[in-house]
């Protein structure tokens, strides 16, 4: 009945119009930046401001898990990020993040203070926001305009809309 999606902002008018082409109604839950993590051995840990650009990027290898339900190969080539040669592609969350507290190398997250504050797993860890928002990720349901949600589904949706709201 009810699907979560994320969508960043560079796709979000075309993915609009292809639900509502579909009968799919999208309503929003809640946007989040983009982040930047890198770890201790990047350079760009120790620097002063938490934004960077593309161009800072550049000169680093970029991590990414391997996610079979969502790429970002137009966000990447928008951003001039989509240098194979500079991407390591890994299967496990547990050797990406290795690698960020190993290497200078970076990966792009969801950012969560909460998450990254409630253990110590991430300390040599820091979000950098990219100054171009065009990333920006958006929380959003989706569910069929001609079916009303049962019971069970209004709840859920009050519930999430309550949790992602904090």
């Amino acid at each position: 009945e009810i699907g979560v999606v994320v969508i960043s902002r560079l796709r979000r008018r075309m993915m609009q119009r292809l639900f509502s082409s579909s009968g799919v109604e999208c309503g929003y839950l809640c946007s989040q930046r983009a982040a930047i993590i890198v770890g201790k051995h990047n350079p760009l840990y120790a620097q002063e401001s938490q934004y960077v650009t593309s161009e800072q990027l550049d000169e680093y290898p970029m991590v990414v898990y391997k996610d079979v339900n969502y790429g970002f190969a137009a966000e990447w080539e928008h951003l001039g990020l989509d240098n194979p040669k500079k991407r390591i592609v890994v299967s496990d969350r547990a050797t990406m993040n290795e690698f960020i507290a190993n290497t200078d190398a970076y990966t792009v997250a969801v950012h969560s203070e909460k998450a990254y504050s409630e253990t110590a797993y991430y300390d040599d860890r820091r979000p950098l926001y990219l100054s171009d928002r065009s990333l920006d990720l958006d929380l959003c349901c989706i569910t069929n305009k001609s079916r009303p949600l049962s019971a069970i589904a209004r709840e859920y949706l009050a519930e999430l809309k309550r949790i992602v709201a904090v």
